[in-house]
């Protein structure tokens, strides 16, 4: 497991159930381009089950905002910075497979901010300065208890 609270993971399922559908997404328009129906159906239903997986994921971090907003908002700033998909490290020859998809169109550093990020924080209702806010605080929590060891 990438991340070592449950909520932490909760906030990874959000990113990583979206950058899967926005994936699919691409695919189901190749497969269009390509005149191949099935397969266009195929990952279509495919980014129609990892959209509900993401919502169920966001829904929850919801009421998790709702419960203990800066801490949330610390763990989605920590998600965010040390975020990976689940591939990395299991996934053979990994980095190979990951520049063939970017040179595909696919995922880059870019459509993960515009396509995957955003969007999430847009449904959670989290303002990038609030992001960047808690992210700071937590930064700065770090440095006085190192300190304090």
């Amino acid at each position: 497991m990438p991340f070592d609270t449950a909520r932490q993971m909760t906030i990874y399922g959000c990113f990583q159930e979206q950058a899967t559908f926005v994936i699919y997404v691409k695919q189901e328009q190749r497969a269009k381009e390509l005149g191949d129906e099935c397969l266009s159906t195929i990952f279509r239903l495919n980014a129609r089950d990892e959209i509900a997986h993401c919502r169920f994921y966001e829904d929850v971090v919801r009421v998790l905002l709702e419960e203990d907003r800066e801490g949330t908002l610390r763990d989605i700033a920590h998600v965010a910075k040390h975020f990976e998909m689940p591939g990395v490290g299991i996934v053979p020859n990994y980095e190979e497979r990951v520049a063939v998809m970017r040179e595909e169109g696919k995922v880059d550093r870019g459509g993960f901010l515009q396509k995957v990020f955003f969007p999430v924080l847009k449904y959670l209702e989290v303002t990038r300065h609030e992001l960047q806010a808690a992210a700071w605080a937590s930064k700065e929590a770090d440095k006085h208890s190192t300190a304090a060891e």
